[in-house]
């Protein structure tokens, strides 16, 4: 193998100390900079002859010094603990912001190493953008972080690395949402993009003209949630590299996605009754509690008692008690505004709560819940009529609100007493 002569070496650390968008400080043991590499403008915003005789502890924000000391110390402090020389008695690799010569703050990352022989520090600082965003990304995820918050960080590490306009285009709420920066989608709509996506056969980028759209695809390809959208970086197709970036950024989105998933149904599974699917006790009495009241805003609550609920199960069995119980749940919702809400309390105890509802309407209310549940039902070969039992009660300030589940309750018990001696009459 032919030697490598001088004027190489001194090509190729010109390469990476100019040409390269890394910046390379050499510190003595003081931790002053001694030189600085042509790119120090870029990644530090430093005229590198600027650069010369400020101190470390100058040029790392305020803000990461309690961190990064620790690590620095041992430089102060010498004595330099050193291997065979040439070789490195200290190596340091840290992400922090510097401030620039501006006032402004940057994320890098740095790489350090102590020289054997003379004690300097000579340090690469690379741009950190990227690494910051994958790190909040990272933290959103961990700490199950609002899906809209994880999904921009991601689009920031979209937007540093291909340095250009992105955006998430998706319908996980059921209405289609651009998440970012909207001119990434390059006069197509987003709706346009969605449906692209849904019927495509999914690859890992699409170059279409002045964009690349890049679905996000659940593990296993079962589900598309979206696509992410950016402004052509370059002409041409895309590199290995790009398509193992935008892999990287799709992964932990549709990971986002799913997690937003999983975190829903636990929260429905927690708030709601699993038989018929309005809230359970706990859940409506917490949404009863949080409901602005007084006389301009009244709140009327009704408690419904389903009738002969027993008598259904022993004859007809327990399936047959749950299809009626559905029956009341779903005919109850359907009967309220869109501001009132269901809750189911006990096994046949059902309870609505109308908010702002004018209390002399209560009964016009009582009346369109009895309407809409009073019905006969074929169960197991024979007709069972459906009847309920309504007590209302109104609040107009927070002492009201806070008895009236109790006071309908009452008002229920007494409509049931009405009602069966009607009957026995």
């Amino acid at each position: 193998m032919d030697p490598v002569d001088d004027a190489l070496i001194t090509t190729a650390l010109r390469a990476v100390g100019e040409q390269f968008l890394m910046g390379i400080l050499v510190f003595d043991r003081s931790l002053d900079v001694v030189w600085a590499s042509a790119a120090a403008p870029v990644v530090l915003g430093w005229d590198a002859d600027a650069l010369v005789g400020i101190n470390a502890l100058t040029l790392i924000h305020p803000s990461d010094l309690e961190r990064t000391m620790p690590i620095i110390e041992p430089v102060l402090e010498g004595p330099v603990p050193r291997v065979d020389p040439p070789a490195v008695g200290h190596a340091l690799e840290l992400s922090l912001k510097v401030v620039a010569a501006d006032g402004s703050t940057r994320p890098v990352l740095v790489a350090g190493r102590v020289l054997g022989e003379t004690g300097h520090v000579v340090v690469t600082v690379r741009p950190g953008g990227e690494r910051v965003a994958f790190d909040r990304v990272l933290h959103l995820l961990g700490r199950g972080g609002d899906l809209g918050d994880t999904l921009a960080a991601l689009l920031d590490v979209v937007c540093i690395h291909f340095d250009t306009t992105a955006a998430l285009v998706h319908a996980f709420d059921g209405s289609i949402t651009v998440v970012g920066d909207v001119a990434a989608l390059v006069g197509v709509d987003a709706e346009t993009v969605l449906d692209e996506v849904l019927v495509g056969s999914t690859p890992k980028i699409w170059v279409q003209e002045d964009r690349w759209v890049c679905p996000v695809v659940s593990r296993g390809s079962s589900a598309v949630f979206g696509a992410v959208v950016l402004h052509t970086p370059r002409s041409g197709e895309p590199t290995p590299y790009d398509i193992a970036i935008v892999e990287r950024v799709t992964a932990l989105a549709a990971l986002a996605f799913d997690r937003a998933s999983h975190d829903r149904r636990l929260q429905r599974d927690a708030s709601t009754d699993a038989l018929t699917g309005v809230l359970n006790r706990r859940s409506f009495e917490r949404r009863l509690q949080a409901l602005s009241v007084d006389v301009d805003a009244p709140v009327v609550v009704a408690f419904a008692d389903l009738d002969g609920l027993k008598a259904i199960n022993d004859a007809e069995g327990h399936a047959a008690g749950d299809r009626v119980l559905v029956h009341v749940a779903e005919s109850l919702v359907a009967a309220v505004r869109s501001v009132d809400f269901v809750g189911r309390i006990g096994g046949d105890e059902f309870v609505v709560a109308f908010p702002g509802l004018d209390v002399d309407r209560a009964a016009d209310a009582v009346a369109r819940l009895r309407a809409a549940v009073e019905t006969t039902l074929e169960l197991g070969g024979r007709s069972v009529d459906v009847g309920l039992s309504i007590g209302t009660a109104a609040a107009v300030d927070r002492l009201g609100l806070e008895s009236v589940l109790e006071r309908s309750d009452v008002a229920m018990y007494a409509d049931k007493r009405a009602r069966n001696d009607a009957a026995g009459s």
